[in-house]
This record gives C-alpha cells, structure tokens and sequence, in this order.
C-alpha cells in the first residue's frame, strides 16, 4: 500500500501499533486492539507472530524471516491475516516503518483500503476528463474541487472558494442553491435537473446544462457537502424547442390548409361570399399553375390577386406539385399492437422489397420497421398501418393514433432502450413526422442507387 493511499484513510479506522526490536508489541492504539477483538492491554506485550494467522508474504512469495529484530512484520508493505479472538481472521493491509528501536506498523481492514482506493481512482477518472463539468462543493456549497476550464465551456477557470453567485445570475444561483441544499438535507440524489441560465462569466450568454448532485457525507454518516455532474445541453435543448415548434406549426396549420377557407378569406376581402371566392382562387390556379410552371410564379399570382388591402387574419396557403404513382410502387399493410406482429411486419416489407429489387435496402429498412413499428405498438396501439413507397427514393411510413410528438435522444450506455430514432437518423437520408384527425405518421427515407451506367 503506498504513502497516498494509507494518508486517504480515515484516522477512525487506521490502526497503529509500535514493535520493539524483538517483534513484541510495545505499544497499540485502541483500533489496533479491536482488529484482534481484544483489549489494548491484552495486546501490549506479546510477539507480534501470536497475533498473525499466517506470516505476511515478501513480494517474492516466500514468507517472512522469523529471526531478527521484528522480521515478522517484514516485508515493509503488504498483507497480513490477524489471528481474531472469536477465532476468525481479520485480513489487513498494512506499513511498516523503521524507528530507532523497532518499527511503527500503520494497518487497516483490507475491504476499507480497497474501498478507499477505488474511491480516489474514480474520483482521479472524473476530475482528469472534460467533457462532464465535475463539481465537489462543501456543506456551505463554496466550490473545493472542481474541473472546469476555459475550454470547457467557454468562460474561465473556476477557482476553489467560488460561490455560485460568482459564476450564475442571481435568480439561478439560488434556484440551484435551494436545489443543492435539499440534496444535502435529505440525502436523496438529484438527477437531471434542467434549467436554461445567464452566468456573468460567460458576458451573460444564455446556455443550458443538465445537472446531477449527490449528498457526500464524512465518516460518521454526516452532510459533508455535495458532489455534482453537469454539462452543457444548450444545442440538444434548442433542437427540442425548434421540433417543438415544428410540432405546434404542424398542429396548427394542418388543421386550416384548404381551398374553402383560402377562398372564403379571398372573398372577405372583397366583399364576396364564398362561392365567388373559391371560383376566383380555382380560376387562378387554372390560369397559373400549369405544368412545368414555377410554383414561385403562382404564389405571386394568386398574392397579386388578392389586392393591396390588409387581410383580417394570417393566411397560409401551400402549394405542391403532386406525382402520381402507379399502384405497384406502393404496398401497404394494417398491423395489430400486438409485439409478435414486428417480425411479421419485417418479412412483409422485406418481400416486397424483394419483389421491387431492392434486396440491398433490406437490411436498414427492416430496422426502420422494426423500431417505427416497436413504438407504435408500444406508445399508441391499434390501428397501425405501415406503408412502403417506390418512387425518386424508398420511403417507409409507420402510421398510429397517437399524437405524440417523437423526440430524437441519445441513451445512455446503461439504458435498455431510447435509440430508435437516432439510430434511424443515422442510417437513413431524411426522417420526419406529420400529422393528420386520426393520428400521425413517421416516415423515413433512403435513396435508391443510381442505375448502372451502359458499357462503353
């Protein structure tokens, strides 16, 4: 055992003993008795060999020399069993020193220094990395030990003695405080705390993190401060809030993209009802929107037509280009929410894969289905309708009664579950979601191969 790791014990388990020359204890602490279950008294006085199970081994394997000034205790670091009143044995891990007339021999109960020492190398682990902010504050939540640098998120290094309200606005200096000391006064973790803050360090930029803090306690059970992870989440949470966004756009124009109501709002403007509304925006789009015209020619069309007047309410018209498909380029199938039907579900798109001559697409697209379809039976239920389309690329489509917007995570390493959608971002060319009255669809694509070209 080395000098760092018999200084990180506690003092209330390290058990010290003094031999003489001859190997009899001189002189012992009151741990140092309890190690062999007996009194201080009892132990003082006797050969050290009486004490021992077995003889401590020299790094060789050979045991130890039995002559000579305290060679029992040799070699000057290792392990030893104790020999236990109650007759069991006590395995230590122990150093011993030279003085002037004997040895002073430093030991404790092997499990505490094994505990001890993966306790400083995950601590080592932590602090040395720099991709997790890794935090230890005391049981007044000043900063003792932390790894931030200026690389790590932007701002400088944070000294030990910092106050949070050194590196965070005050609102969210003591948002986390208050936070912080529950942790330390009820001892239940906090895990996943989110909040968006400005920190004064960073010129008041705004930024996300995700923090968790556990209660750290001292060798009697007691609140000793509080150790924290923390990192920054600022471009994971503005990926949510532009989804979330989408969502609420999708939601809430979905609902109002028809020709009647364009119409009606055309003919409110001047004065018209409906009908003469509708047949003026169906005449401009019979005069504008022929074949091989730009839509982009349209929409000034129809907006010129309108006139210079302001409308009374927004107005969102879209305008796409349909193509039709021949039914061959589509197969569909309606699926129960029940999990034996996902492999059913596999083999029916790889057949019909098969049959288009995609076999090369099988592989990710049976994982598409795999993890679309898992979802849907999981988190909507019945009906589900999956759907393969043929056409300038392979789309698959997975359609439920859910309105549950889909979130794209990453898990984490011990997580059972959570990487479908990011595993099928990463292995298709565009993935997304749209919704209708009777649910939504998520749907993913990927290109088809470029036909061979001729020989020369």
């Amino acid at each position: 055992m080395s000098d760092d790791h018999a200084s990180g014990l506690s003092f209330g388990t390290l058990a010290a003993a003094v031999l003489d020359d001859q190997g009899r204890v001189r002189w012992c602490s009151r741990a140092a008795a309890d190690l062999v279950g007996r009194s201080t008294g009892a132990v003082r006085g006797r050969p050290v060999r009486e004490l021992l199970a077995e003889m401590p081994a020299r790094p060789g394997g050979a045991a130890a020399d039995q002559a000579g000034p305290s060679r029992e205790i040799r070699p000057a670091t290792g392990r030893a069993r104790l020999r236990h009143s109650s007759g069991d044995t006590v395995d230590v891990t122990f150093q011993a020193m030279p003085m002037p007339d004997g040895l002073l021999v430093l030991a404790a109960p092997t499990r505490d220094v094994t505990e001890r020492e993966q306790g400083v190398s995950v601590l080592h682990a932590l602090f040395s990395q720099d991709r997790v902010g890794i935090a230890v504050q005391d049981a007044d939540l000043t900063i003792a030990r932390t790894n931030v640098t200026p690389t790590m998120f932007g701002g400088p290094a944070v000294p030990p003695g910092t106050r949070l309200l050194e590196v965070m606005d005050t609102e969210d200096a003591r948002a986390l405080e208050i936070a912080l000391r529950q942790v330390l006064a009820t001892g239940a973790p906090l895990v996943g705390w989110q909040r968006w803050m400005h920190s004064p360090l960073l010129g008041g930029r705004e930024f996300a993190f995700s923090l968790s803090a556990f209660r750290m306690e001292d060798a009697l059970g007691r609140p000793a401060g509080v150790l924290s992870a923390f990192s920054d989440t600022t471009e994971q949470q503005l990926a949510r809030r532009h989804l979330d966004l989408l969502h609420e756009a999708t939601a809430r124009i979905g609902g109002s993209l028809d020709v009647r109501r364009t119409a009606q709002e055309l003919a409110e403007r001047d004065d018209l009802d409906i009908d003469d509304g509708q047949r003026r925006l169906m005449n401009t789009l019979a005069e504008c929107g022929r074949p091989g015209q730009p839509l982009h020619d349209t929409d000034r069309a129809i907006r010129t037509d309108l006139g210079g007047r302001p409308p009374r309410d927004d107005i969102a018209l879209l305008l796409a280009r349909t193509r039709a498909l021949p039914a061959e380029s589509t197969a569909s199938w309606e699926l129960p929410a029940d999990p034996a039907a996902v492999a059913d579900a596999r083999e029916k798109a790889a057949r019909q894969l098969a049959v288009w001559g995609l076999d090369e697409l099988s592989f990710i697209t049976e994982l598409v289905v795999s993890e679309l379809v898992t979802n849907a039976i999981r988190y909507a239920g019945a009906p589900i309708v999956l759907r393969l389309i043929r056409g300038d690329v392979l789309v698959c489509e997975v359609s439920d009664p859910s309105n549950t917007h889909p979130r794209l995570r990453r898990a984490h390493s011990n997580d059972e579950g959570g990487r479908g959608l990011f595993l099928i971002a990463q292995l298709t060319s565009r993935w997304g979601s749209r919704y209708g009255r009777r649910g939504k669809t998520i749907w993913a694509e990927q290109p088809l191969a470029a036909p061979a070209a001729p020989a020369a």
